[in-house]
C-alpha cells in the first residue's frame, strides 16, 4: 500500500509540474527565438556551462547576437523554465527546470 501511495504522490507531483509548465508557456507567450533556444537546450546542450559561456556558445552555434541571446535567456529564466547563476550565486550552470523540460519537449513536437 505504501508503494501505491508513493506512486500516486509522484504522479500528482508530475501533474502539478505539467500544469505549471503550461501556465508558464501561456503566460509568458514565448517568442520564436525563446522556443528555438529551449529546443537547442534539449537537443544540443550536452555539457553544463555558466550563463555567460552559454550565451557565447548559443550565439556562435545559432548565429544570433549575444545581446539577443541574453535577452531571450533572461525571459526563459523569468518564466522559471531555466535556472542559472546570478550575482549572488555565480558559477551555477544553466539548467532546464522540470517545467522547462516539459515545455521544451512539447515545443519540439508541436511547434517545430
Amino acid at each position: 500500500m505504501d508503494a501505491l501511495e508513493a506512486s500516486i504522490n509522484m504522479h500528482i507531483k508530475d501533474l502539478y509540474e505539467l500544469e505549471g509548465a503550461l501556465y508558464a508557456a501561456m503566460s509568458t507567450r514565448l517568442t520564436r527565438k525563446q522556443r528555438r533556444l529551449l529546443r537547442w537546450l534539449v537537443e544540443d546542450y550536452s555539457h553544463e556551462m555558466v550563463y555567460t559561456a552559454l550565451i557565447e556558445k548559443i550565439s556562435e552555434d545559432m548565429d544570433i547576437p549575444r545581446s539577443t541571446v541574453r535577452w531571450n535567456l533572461r525571459g526563459l529564466r523569468d518564466a522559471e523554465l531555466i535556472t542559472a547563476g546570478d550575482r549572488e550565486n555565480k558559477g551555477m550552470p544553466v539548467r532546464l527546470t522540470k517545467r522547462g523540460e516539459i515545455v521544451a519537449n512539447h515545443i519540439t513536437v508541436s511547434w517545430a
